[in-house]
């Protein structure tokens, strides 16, 4: 044998026993499983159960190491995990305690601890040790935790758990490993990994971006940095785990570092013959069994399309060919813009009639059908010149002058524009949109309005000239979306065919902390309603731009990332039974530049962080094979809560169904005939004829069958579904009464025994689909309120916080005098300088917000009979004003809500959206001076400057005094006792130029979608 090798060998295995050999904790890597780590036992007398290690061998820390303690928490669980041993400390006077830990999966703050007990020790401040994570940190890769313990006097023994805190999360994985008690060790952490290389990022190599079919061989690049080690060879080890974390395969192959100090290099992964759907690749270069460096990818394994792909589907920035056509897209589209494309009022520049005829021989070849989105906003400023060179200057100099230019020979110039790209396009485009988001530039110019109509009406005329059958679509504005839609539908109602406009699908900011919108809480099928309701059933709807904003690149296999990807086929299953012509993906790759300016703004499928697809693109090519080309929509959803769509596709029958719950409900469906199918990923599914058990919940199953469209309907209508028949809340009515609230989701009548706290039960009776409210007298105090209804021998049960804040009458009117607030002296502030109320949440850790100094406020609310006063003092190190108007927000300022009518307060029953008694106000120092803007309010202030704040700034702190006159805020009226909902953000901007801003908010509701449900709840006192 080698005696270098042997030496080293030794050597190596002196360091670990060196390091270990004195821990009080056997076993303390689990390799030999967790016989001596128990869960408590002890029967609970709330309903919550104690939680029960795993050992997983998947995921493990250190060296050598093949297992670690995997928990598992949901909110019904209470974590105490005990070493079964009693630690005797042999007269240790000082010892380290430490442990490392991960976390995955929690959707609000937690904690996970290591905590050391001395059992004989009476003072309880000496009693315990605890280490872990800070709440609003956990680790989301392995970390390191440890402290030095100072022995208390008379302790001779000491017992150790390890515990996790959920605070409002509902669920969420931690694992943890090397636990260490003992002696303190010189080198805490062992020895660590010489750093050698840094990995950048990890990528499908192949032109498709990671979508592969059945059995193709998978190619990845993995970049580097900082390569130390030219030359050397490494082991590289790989897992591959699906959706849902489990392992689909892994290996381990030699890597030879290249001779630069920052590159790539490639790795083969055996073809996936057998799996179907959405993987996570995790790979890491090990050198004597220590991880040293590590990177993350994905990848997507579907079925071949077979037959032609639906015009249905397709994006904006989509990608090479192969990707959209892998990814199921059947249309592509062009974006026309005049500015860009228009040399003369006859020709265009000879570049751009060369992408044009590039771009509609790619579709013919390829087999996309062509269409054309044009954007004719003509608001010009200097650096965003909307109007084409050769007319630019006329324009401007007529607009700079307050004459409206756009006369008849203006619009004639339109009319040649849109003709020349008819003739070009030869009759191959059949599909013309106008897709500008005329809600967001009608404020721009007095003329803006009038601009697009006439634009629209010259596309319509000229189209409809030259080919009748030719499509158009326009309006700029789903008719929910803004005030806007209703009001220039009668002038361009004979001017299109349909309707298309951008159409996001409520809350889309996908973020640790935000929730997204699904169609059900998004209430699309209700936005849907309320626009046929306006435009009728003969015209069309098209998307022309729709996608998902991820805020501070969320990690790429976080939860918030997959539940968007259940979410798209959800939606897309209900825009196909609503008919929906096209939708246009905003975007499959992301532009870079959103990346660069900003950091933090991905709206692609694929990034540039990782280049990798998220999740939801998977559930994007899927649904593009399974929605294809269906015809005749049944809504056969035999539930409120369960969704079927039956569709005709071809010569079957396709059912896609749903149940929008908490965890999983029990199904049985008596199937017409054998049938196969997929889930929202792909992941195959099959059965026979007759009676059928599935679990049902937010993931979306498409199932195919021979049996008749009426016979699928009818199996799904008269299913049985295990679901709870009523669904109950509370909320605060007044300063003496609360209200419970019990919602009927059977199909029947029900009685019910409504009770709250220990104050005796009343019987309703609850019709079938309705809702009743109980009031139980109840002054406001601290604590729960626990709520229950009794139906049919099961008792429902809700609980929540009496939380409320007082609004203290004034007895004089607050001012502002030597740059403080006076009049709020015997007020209580609403105090926001931590990160509870900072968003998003990673602001701090991104470096984005520095602490109290960077950003913080006191906030006081007051009134009186005439007014409703709000004061505050900021703290802001960089001041920025650059806004006027409707984009006031745009800039440091106060956003403020009122929810007035107190009838928002659960966001299962008001899951988003201001009602018509909401209102929402901006306070800011604009260029133009200080300003009071109402964005959501009665048609006398909606969208209108309504008052001039009293804003003065010393130093680095601004103080701003506002007063809402009673007339302004709906339903709240100064009479005491009366509950109102209520919230405030602060947004802050440390640069003129800066993209994206910081905020803190007093509780949700306000950015990254509108949900009064969230506000806090407020008493007049």
């Amino acid at each position: 044998m080698n005696t270098n090798k042997l030496t080293a060998l030794l050597l190596s295995t002196a360091v670990t026993v060196c390091m270990f050999a004195q821990n009080l904790v056997e076993n303390h890597s689990f390799e030999s499983g967790l016989a001596q780590w128990k869960s408590s036992d002890w029967k609970r007398k709330d309903s919550r159960v104690w939680l029960q290690p795993a050992l997983d061998k998947t995921d493990f820390q250190g060296a050598g190491g093949t297992a670690s303690m995997k928990l598992a928490w949901t909110k019904q669980h209470v974590c105490n995990i005990t070493y079964s041993k009693t630690l005797k400390l042999n007269r240790l006077k000082e010892a380290e305690l430490s442990f490392w830990v991960k976390s995955a999966g929690f959707d609000h703050n937690s904690v996970t601890e290591l905590l050391l007990e001395f059992p004989e020790v009476k003072d309880k401040k000496l009693r315990t040790v605890k280490i872990g994570n800070k709440w609003n940190r956990p680790p989301s890769d392995w970390t390191f935790f440890s402290t030095k313990v100072q022995i208390p006097a008379g302790a001779s023994t000491a017992k150790l758990h390890i515990r996790i805190h959920g605070y409002k999360s509902t669920k969420g994985t931690s694992w943890v490993d090397n636990v260490y008690f003992g002696p303190v060790r010189k080198q805490a952490e062992g020895p660590k990994a010489k750093h050698v290389i840094s990995l950048k990022r990890g990528f499908p190599a192949e032109v498709h971006g990671g979508v592969y079919y059945p059995g193709e061989s998978m190619t990845y690049t993995i970049e580097f940095k900082e390569n130390k080690a030219p030359g050397k060879t490494m082991d590289f080890v790989w897992q591959l785990l699906d959706f849902d974390g489990q392992p689909v395969a892994d290996g381990k192959q030699s890597v030879t570092l290249p001779n630069k100090a920052e590159g790539a290099f490639q790795i083969k992964l055996a073809p996936l013959k057998e799996f179907r759907g959405w993987f996570v690749l995790k790979g890491k270069f090990t050198e004597n069994g220590r991880t040293v460096a590590e990177v993350t990818s994905t990848g997507i394994v579907v079925e071949r399309q077979k037959g032609k792909r639906d015009p249905f589907f397709s994006a904006k920035t989509p990608g090479t060919i192969e990707k959209q056509i892998r990814m199921g897209n059947g249309s592509s589209n062009f974006i026309a813009q005049r500015r860009h494309m228009q040399s003369s009022p006859t020709t265009f520049y000879p570049k751009e009639m060369k992408r044009l005829k590039a771009w509609l021989a790619m579709c013919e070849k390829y087999g996309f059908e062509p269409y054309i989105i044009f954007h004719s906003s003509q608001h010009s400023t200097a650096t965003n010149q909307q109007q084409p060179l050769y007319m630019r200057k006329k324009i401007n100099d007529k607009l700079a002058k307050g004459i409206n230019p756009y006369d008849e020979a203006y619009f004639q110039t339109w009319k040649n524009f849109f003709a020349l790209l008819a003739k070009t396009a030869n009759g191959k485009v059949r599909d013309w949109y106008m897709g500008d988001e005329i809600y967001n530039t009608q404020h721009r110019s007095k003329w803006e309005v009038f601009h697009y109509i006439g634009v629209q009406k010259a596309l319509y005329e000229t189209i409809k000239k030259i080919d009748p059958s030719m499509v158009v679509g326009g309006g700029g504005c789903f008719m929910d979306r803004h005030p806007i839609g209703r009001k220039m539908w009668h002038d361009v109602k004979d001017h299109l065919d349909g309707i298309s406009c951008s159409l996001y699908l409520g809350k889309v900011t996908a973020a640790k902390g935000l929730t997204v919108d699904g169609p059900e809480s998004g209430k699309l099928l209700d936005r849907f309603k309320d626009t046929r309701s306006v435009i009728g059933n003969n015209k069309f709807v098209a998307c022309t731009e729709s996608g998902y904003n991820f805020l501070d690149h969320p990690k790429i296999d976080s939860d918030i990332v997959k539940e968007v990807a259940k979410i798209n086929a959800r939606n897309l299953v209900i825009l196909r039974a609503m008919g929906v012509r096209k939708w246009t993906f905003f975007t499959f790759d992301n532009n870079i530049s959103y990346e660069k300016r900003g950091g933090r703004i991905d709206y692609g499928m694929w990034n540039n962080a990782t280049g990798s697809p998220k999740p939801h693109a998977a559930s994007w090519a899927v649904s593009a094979r399974m929605l294809a080309f269906v015809t005749d929509p049944v809504d056969a959803s035999p539930h409120p809560d369960v969704y079927c769509y039956v569709f005709r596709k071809g010569n079957k029958t396709l059912a896609a169904f749903w149940a929008y719950v908490k965890g999983d409900i029990d199904a049985k469906i008596t199937m017409p005939s054998d049938w196969g199918g997929v889930d929202f990923l792909g992941r195959p599914l099959n059965g026979k004829t007759g009676s059928q058990n599935f679990k049902l919940n937010d993931r979306v199953l498409y199932l195919e069958f021979d049996a008749p469209q009426e016979a699928v309907v009818k199996a799904f209508r008269n299913g049985k579904y295990i679901l709870p028949e009523v669904y109950i809340t509370l909320h605060r009515v007044n300063n003496g009464k609360v209200c419970v609230t019990v919602q009927n989701k059977a199909g029947k009548d029900l009685n019910a025994a409504v009770s709250l706290n220990s104050l005796p039960a009343k019987k309703v009776s609850i019709k079938r689909g309705t809702m009743k409210n109980v009031i139980f007298d109840c002054p406001p105090g601290k604590g729960k309120l626990t709520a229950s209804a009794v139906v049919n021998d099961v008792k429902y049960h809700t609980e929540k916080e009496d939380e409320w804040y007082g609004v203290a009458k004034l007895s004089a009117v607050p001012s502002i005098q030597n740059g403080a607030l006076k009049g709020f002296e015997k007020v209580q502030p609403l105090v926001m300088d931590s990160v509870k109320h900072l968003k998003p949440l990673e602001a701090d850790v991104a470096g984005y917000w520095t602490g109290k100094n960077d950003l913080s406020a006191k906030i006081y609310l007051g009134y009186d009979q005439n007014y409703f006063y709000l004061g505050a003092e900021i703290t802001d190190d960089v001041p920025v004003s650059r806004n006027s108007g409707v984009r006031s927000w745009d800039q440091d300022a106060i956003q403020c809500a009122f929810e007035t009518a107190n009838n928002e307060f659960d966001s299962v029953l008001t899951p988003g959206g201001y009602d018509a008694d909401d209102r929402e106000f901006t306070i800011a120092a604009t260029p133009e001076g200080p300003e009071l803007f109402c964005g959501t309010g009665s048609p006398d202030i909606a969208r209108k400057i309504i008052g001039k704040p009293q804003i003065v700034r010393t130093g680095n702190k601004t103080v701003y005094l506002v007063r809402f006159p009673w007339k302004n805020l709906a339903k709240l009226k100064p009479v005491k006792g009366t509950v109102f909902g209520f919230n405030i953000v602060i947004f802050d901007f440390d640069a003129k130029d800066a993209r994206v801003s910081t905020q803190l908010e007093f509780s949700p509701g306000i950015t990254y979608g509108k949900t009064p449900a969230f506000f806090r709840r407020f008493i007049l006192e």
